[in-house]
């Protein structure tokens, strides 16, 4: 038998693997593309979701969610495509794979293995430095997963030339405890330490089951419990179940949930319902192709590529489109969901935004610019502020204040970083950028500015991805330990403020606004309005929030006496009028999740906040 050129297996090889591989993956993306623009809003927990799926069709999601959040993160738990990582890292190693078997095949027997082990040794390598400079990108890089991958080829190899002459006794007693590590790392697997040493086991068992089960011909005791006709089908649908489990769950999870027995029971029932049509329809008609008696094996794989970049654009348009396809009121009425960094302009004066960066974090500064007038020196007063998220959902108030009044903005806005939370000091991860935002604002205030400190400064009871629990809530907020905190952060807050007031600089509090039990985005629309996470939680007694805001006005008062020019705007009067506080009014969104205010909310909020920055204003620039 003639041997294959290198450019005949070439082509074998990946029209094999485009028949294999593409078109249940394809098909699959499609329609989670679809159902994705419909069911799941525009949210931080969603964002970046389709360009992981886009990066799919192309095998490089894993590339893509390598930039954003780690494997175990709350937005990689709610993405629908967040499984295709380990299909991207298999693609990969399919550029790599060909290359080094037929290198391999010129070597004598007992080396053949020898590239896949070098490339096995350098992996490992990879992948111990790797995890220690960028756990995710470890996580999902190939080059600290090959390792994995090569040891199945490397164990194939070796047993060409190397024959098994175990007894039947101790073939089943390896068998059984390969079977059993397998198991066991299910069980005892720690996300910290993915992927050295965490994937060891896991691959070790999986090497010594095929070494103990695929070189003898004696059926052992895990080999006869895997023979069942029942599991062998699911083994013969494994590469559908992969791809459909993970998008049928994931948008259960947006939708109805996915807690209750009902719920999951369904979820499984449609898996295996999807994976089975899927394997029938789909991938085994594609599989059983004979390119032989059929299209040339280049025709093949040009016909491949050409559905990858079909498929790919009309996931794209889809997802272009999904304010207009969408079945979400959040997507659809997104001027009130969101902020979407407004820009006014009203034919004669419009806003301005820059971006620049700082040690550690960005600052965007926000101006009026307008068309053959010069800006009166009384409306040269900035005013900067301060916060994590909770700033940058006021990011549509203060460029309305920006373009109505010509004061010029300056936000810091540094999320998951509370300035003067006063719940607890200021924690490690924050206090870099916060200096650096301090000294920036220090250099460019002059008395009579305006410094606006918006932070979430209570507990949250949950948050866009799970319910915490009351317990979690009053821990933070109450006891000894509490109180501890809370005293070593209003003197940390005191010595922050007093450089700037010593400057002149005019400090205002925002005052915390109610929060919620659950995320209001997710309970918006008749598909998600019974979604588990919703239950009692889109409303809260007015004399349960002064009860909660309680401790935090006490903070303020004791910094107040210390510090005459701090002010306090209090948004809560606006946003809960009434005995009960709700996310909604006038079935418009207050609040996109459990404590962010909305678009709509910074409309309403605008008229309250302005009066009492001009009154500030007033008296500052009477004292300058």
């Amino acid at each position: 038998m003639t041997e294959l050129t290198f450019g005949s297996f070439l082509l074998q090889f990946y029209s094999s693997r485009i028949k294999r591989i593409l078109p249940a993956l394809l098909l699959c993306l499609i329609i989670t593309t679809i159902l994705s623009t419909l069911l799941i809003p525009s949210a931080w927990l969603s964002g970046g979701y389709f360009r992981v799926g886009f990066f799919a069709f192309f095998g490089l999601s894993n590339i893509a969610l390598s930039q954003m959040d780690n494997y175990f993160s709350p937005r990689a738990e709610f993405n629908p495509y967040t499984h295709t990582w380990s299909l991207g890292v298999e693609e990969q190693f399919y550029f790599l794979f060909p290359f080094l078997f037929y290198a391999s095949k010129k070597l004598p027997s007992k080396f053949k293995f020898v590239p896949f082990l070098v490339g096995f040794a350098v992996s490992i390598f990879a992948a111990v430095l790797l995890q220690k400079e960028n756990k995710t990108f470890a996580f999902y890089s190939i080059f600290s997963r090959f390792w994995e991958l090569s040891l199945g080829i490397i164990l194939f190899q070796v047993m060409t030339f190397l024959p098994q002459k175990f007894s039947p006794r101790f073939l089943n007693i390896g068998s059984s405890f390969s079977l059993a590590l397998i198991l066991w790392s299910f069980w005892n697997s720690n996300p910290s330490n993915f992927p050295v040493p965490g994937a060891l086991a896991p691959a070790l068992g999986t090497l010594g089951f095929l070494y103990f089960n695929c070189t003898s011909r004696i059926s052992t005791f895990t080999s006869r419990l895997l023979s069942n006709r029942h599991l062998v089908f699911i083994g013969l649908i494994s590469y559908s179940l992969y791809l459909w489990h993970w998008p049928v769950f994931i948008l259960m999870k947006w939708t109805t949930g996915l807690e209750g027995f009902s719920q999951s029971s369904f979820a499984l029932c449609a898996t295996f319902f999807l994976a089975i049509s899927s394997y029938f329809l789909i991938e085994r008609p594609a599989r059983s192709f004979k390119t032989s008696s059929g299209l040339p094996q280049y025709v093949v794989i040009s016909v491949g590529l050409a559905l990858v970049l079909c498929s790919s654009y009309i996931a794209k348009f889809t997802n272009d489109n999904k304010r207009h396809l969408s079945l979400s009121v959040v997507e659809r009425n997104s001027e009130d969901w969101h902020q979407n960094y407004p820009s006014f302009d009203d034919g004669n004066c419009r806003t301005i935004s820059e971006q620049n960066q700082l040690p550690h974090g960005e600052i965007r500064t926000i101006q009026r610019s307008c068309m053959g007038a010069q800006e009166e020196s009384e409306s040269r007063i900035q005013l900067f502020a301060i916060g994590d998220s909770h700033l940058g959902t006021y990011s549509k108030m203060l460029e309305r204040l920006a373009h109505q009044t010509g004061i010029t903005v300056h936000m810091y806005s540094n999320g998951g970083c509370p300035f003067a939370r006063l719940l607890y000091p200021t924690q490690d991860q924050c206090q870099r950028y916060e200096s650096a935002a301090l000294t920036d604002i220090l250099a460019k205030a002059q008395r009579g500015d305006i410094l606006f400190l918006p932070s979430l400064r209570l507990p949250r009871f949950g948050d866009q991805w799970a319910y915490f629990g009351e317990n979690h809530f009053w821990n933070e907020l109450t006891g000894k330990e509490a109180l501890q905190r809370r005293l070593l952060a209003e003197e940390e807050t005191g010595q922050k403020l007093a450089p700037l007031v010593s400057a002149g600089i005019a400090i205002i509090f925002e005052a915390p606004k109610p929060i919620f039990k659950a995320p209001a985005f997710r309970c918006s629309d008749w598909f998600n309005a019974t979604n588990p996470i919703c239950k009692d939680g889109l409303s809260v007694k007015r004399k349960d929030m002064d009860t909660y805001r309680a401790p935090v006005l006490d903070s303020f008062a004791t910094l107040t006496r210390k510090f005459p020019m701090i002010k306090v705007w209090d948004p809560l009067p606006i946003l809960c009028p009434e005995s009960i506080c709700l996310v909604t009014k006038k079935q418009r969104p207050l609040f996109t999740d459990g404590d962010h205010i909305s678009g709509y909310a910074n409309d309403i909020l605008f008229d309250s906040f302005r009066t009492m920055i001009e009154n500030q204003k007033k008296l500052l620039l009477g004292h300058r």
